[in-house]
């Protein structure tokens, strides 16, 4: 299953008339996702309830750090950050880092945010997204990812993403009795490849600039 919307966006401080154009689809299943992607996946950071991880799929690589400061129900701050110098980051309240040395498709125009629990009376809730890219310009993102079922959110965008950006929101983590283990509640975020909707989006926006000159 897949829903999604559509939504053009400016940039904070932005020239006037210049956009970037982000949009955001849900998907069931990652074989939904993979049915899509075209390339990517090039690194996977990872938080669950044990620590943060950050896997290089090429050549496979990983970097830990313990974190298990989990309060039910109270969001923490994070950053997943792709440098222009290659390295990749996650962090938790800035001050809980991993990071590892990466390249990214330089076609790169997504990341994936998913969040995971598959049993009852369990949630996550990534939420306040925010992409800031290397010229410090900021793009709120729409939509959240969120589970008991898990959710992939695809965010879709024509910025630069592989000349370095920062995604930054909240996690929170919900759950009853003890708290669940690291494979059973996690988030992930990663790039990837897709064919759209960059040309949809300009599409939108020549359209948008067509009917302003019209007036």
């Amino acid at each position: 299953m897949r829903t999604g919307i559509v939504i053009l966006t400016s940039a904070l401080l932005a020239v006037p008339g210049l956009a970037a154009t982000i949009t955001t689809e849900h998907f069931g299943s990652m074989a939904d996702v993979e049915a899509l992607v075209t390339d990517g996946f090039e690194f996977h950071a990872r938080g669950d309830t044990q620590k943060l991880q950050l896997t290089r799929t090429d050549p496979l690589a990983q970097a830990e750090q313990p974190f298990g400061l989990w309060n039910n129900g109270v969001p923490h701050a994070f950053k997943v950050v792709f440098s222009p110098a290659g390295i990749a980051g996650i962090s938790i309240d800035n001050v809980y880092t991993v990071e590892t040395p990466v390249s990214i498709n330089p076609a790169t125009n997504g990341i994936l945010v998913t969040a995971w629990t598959p049993a009852a009376g369990r949630a996550v809730a990534v939420e306040d997204l925010m992409i800031t890219t290397s010229d410090l310009m900021m793009y709120p993102v729409p939509g959240l990812a969120a589970a008991p079922v898990p959710d992939y959110l695809l965010v879709n965008t024509d910025l630069n993403l592989a000349g370095g950006f920062i995604l930054s929101g909240t996690v929170r983590f919900d759950w009853t009795g003890n708290l669940p283990p690291p494979d059973e509640q996690w988030f992930d975020v990663t790039t990837v490849v897709t064919p759209e909707p960059a040309g949809l989006g300009l599409a939108l926006l020549g359209a948008l600039v067509g009917l302003q000159r019209r007036r």
